[in-house]
């Protein structure tokens, strides 16, 4: 005798399958960033423009005058650079050439050291171990 197969009724409850055990999270585990969009890397560069800007802003100067400062500041930088000097800014950081390409891109590698967040007047305003008005 055959078997008739019927076809399972629309009210009828499936089987239910056995739920998967959550997989333990890994809370040392770093997630790799992906590599940033030209959007993103095109907002975090700094323009002369946007530099331009920020200097005028700051100094209450006009645009104009700022652009003009601000050329020749970058132009003297470049010079220094290209001669290889050792650059001592204390609101930028120590910055020397590491290598140099020869040929005419002039491309060259450069080592920014950032100084901690003391300031040289903090340094100065420091108070001394003698009181006011001892010989030291």
């Amino acid at each position: 005798m055959a078997t008739k197969k019927t076809a399972p009724k629309a009210g009828a409850a499936k089987t239910a399958k056995p739920e998967a055990k959550p997989k333990a999270a890994l809370s040392n585990v770093v997630p790799i960033a992906a590599e940033p969009s030209a959007a993103a890397v095109a907002a975090t560069t700094l323009r002369v423009r946007d530099l331009v800007d920020r200097v005028a802003e700051a100094t209450g100067a006009k645009k104009k005058d700022a652009r003009e400062i601000v050329e020749a500041t970058l132009a003297a930088l470049g010079t220094a650079i290209d001669a290889g000097d050792v650059l001592n800014l204390p609101p930028l950081g120590k910055l020397r050439v590491s290598r140099a390409a020869s040929g005419e891109t002039g491309a060259a590698t450069l080592k920014l050291r950032r100084g901690g967040t003391v300031k040289a007047n903090e340094k100065a305003d420091k108070e001394g171990l003698a009181e006011a008005g001892e010989d030291s």
